[in-house]
């Protein structure tokens, strides 16, 4: 993001805050602006839209984010479960259900925003190179 993006987004979130008058949640959040937590420099959430299958499995956050993001791909489909319940010799097999998969309706994709997951390999480095700090 170029410079002019950042102050206008900047200003853009001030505003957002002082509309709804959440200048206290956010100074409780992080001590006023500057705000000081961790830099987000080059993280640049992308919407729905621009999400294709050749971006595979990516962080997934809902706007406002008021929970986790859900690591996945809108081609996730989940796993059809099947339970069966015997007891003594009566058997009992509930509907087939579908469980995990896509958690997010259609009418949620306009709120949605992706990231590309972290690279594993530099994950990995990252515990080697702990884990030899540790011994």
């Amino acid at each position: 993001m170029s410079e002019m993006n950042h102050t206008a987004w900047a200003r853009s979130m001030i505003g957002f805050i002082r509309e709804r008058g959440l200048e206290r949640e956010f100074q409780d959040w992080c001590g006023g602006w500057p705000c000081r937590v961790a830099s987000v420099d080059g993280i640049v959430p992308r919407r729905f839209e621009e999400w294709s299958e050749d971006h595979g499995d990516v962080l997934w956050f809902r706007s406002p984010i008021v929970e986790p993001p859900y690591f996945g791909s809108p081609t996730c489909l989940g796993r059809t479960m099947v339970i069966e319940v015997l007891v003594g010799r009566e058997h009992f097999e509930l509907p087939p259900r579908q469980t995990g998969g896509w958690p997010f309706d259609q009418d949620e994709e306009r709120d949605l925003w992706w990231l590309p997951g972290p690279d594993g390999n530099a994950v990995q480095s990252a515990i080697d190179a702990a884990l030899v700090g540790e011994g």
